[in-house]
């Protein structure tokens, strides 16, 4: 194998050398030590919750994960990033949330082919699986402080490690393909493919229609493959020890731009079965949530907002994780996105075993 490999890197080399021209050479070697852009931000994010107290003994924190009523701070983010001149940009994530250590939470490389006929960039590293709509849209422009109940049980709401190409044919249209380890991420293991067995993800992303009242987009993936990710909730509260996934997630969105009123909705299937544990009891995993979200015009920058979201994660089981939440809230953009406010407070059912567990949840957010 060490031979082949060596056979193939040489003959690389010397393609190299023989068919890249001198100055095109020379300015694709000077490029790569010359960084055009470094640029340092980050996110504060200050969160007051009040929990009913029948989640908090039952299960020590909120819904939305704090462990605890009262102060916490939800995310501290820090974020290098930039661009060198033959079109690759790098991008560092390093975070110290709520109940975690200082660790890695991005790192990846971007690479766009500027010569090539078909807008094409290539990711290789540790980022957001690309599935969701709802997942790969950024933190700090969220209408609520968490994203749907459906897409944070059933779509892989996580870092995975990989590389993924995004393919622009014509406009308005994306189609991406991910090659990922399947393991999730972690802070108490290392990163990388301990089984062996990888996860395929498959996306199309359109705009079918775009004027200047009103824009409709859609977001279709499937994912297949293993995943073994401790805190997926087949291996978390089914004991699957890691299963071979067949999900869709299907989400999509309508602007009415002279309203002010924006319309977010999505389903997601799935048919998991478990590959280390037999004995899991799992079926099939099913949900939905739709969202609203109106800018009040008498209030520049104050936005209401309503959501509802339903979820069965395995339709063999009748237990608290069947759940449905519905949320009323609003933010308020102080400078934009840079210094914003949100609010909600979170009606949640659970079909069966239901608990008290209403959650009243605000939030300061600073980006600098």
């Amino acid at each position: 194998m060490l031979r082949y490999l060596a056979l193939f890197l040489g003959l690389l080399l010397f393609m190299a050398q023989a068919f890249v021209p001198k100055a095109v050479a020379e300015t694709l070697v000077k490029s790569r030590s010359n960084t055009k852009l470094l640029q340092v931000d980050g996110r504060i994010l200050f969160r007051f919750s009040q929990s009913q107290n029948e989640m908090l003994d039952k299960y020590h924190q909120t819904i939305y994960g704090d462990p605890n009523s009262g102060f916490v701070l939800r995310k501290v983010r820090v974020k290098f990033h930039g661009q060198l001149n033959d079109g690759i940009k790098y991008f560092i994530h390093i975070r110290a949330d709520r109940k975690s250590a200082v660790e890695l939470w991005d790192a990846y490389i971007t690479y766009t082919l500027k010569q090539s006929p078909i807008p094409t960039e290539i990711e290789l590293g540790m980022y957001k699986n690309p599935i969701s709509m709802s997942y790969v849209k950024k933190g700090v422009k969220l209408w609520f402080p968490e994203r749907p109940l459906a897409v944070n049980t059933l779509a892989p709401v996580w870092r995975d490690t990989g590389i993924t190409v995004k393919v622009k044919p014509i406009k308005n249209v994306t189609f991406i393909a991910s090659l990922l380890n399947g393991e999730g991420w972690t802070n108490k293991e290392k990163i990388y493919n301990k089984d062996g067995k990888y996860l395929y993800v498959f996306v199309v992303d359109a705009k079918p229609y775009v004027s200047d009242a009103i824009s409709w987009r859609i977001r279709a993936g499937y994912e297949c493959g293993h995943d073994t990710y401790s805190n997926l909730i087949y291996n978390k509260v089914y004991s699957a020890g890691g299963v071979k996934r067949s999900l869709i997630d299907v989400e999509t969105q309508v602007v009415l731009k002279q309203y002010g009123t924006v319309f977010e909705g999505g389903y997601l299937y799935d048919s998991p079965d478990a590959v280390n544990n037999a004995t899991a009891n799992l079926g099939k995993a099913k949900g939905w949530y739709i969202q609203a979200d109106y800018a009040v015009p008498v209030i520049k920058n104050l936005h209401l907002v309503a959501r509802y979201s339903w979820v069965d994660p395995n339709d063999k089981a009748d237990d608290e994780y069947d759940a449905d939440y519905t949320s009323i809230g609003g933010y308020y953009l102080i400078n934009g996105w840079q210094a914003a406010i949100r609010a909600d407070y979170v009606f949640a059912n659970e079909r069966h075993n239901s608990i008290d567990n209403n959650l009243f949840c605000a939030e300061f957010q600073l980006l600098f």
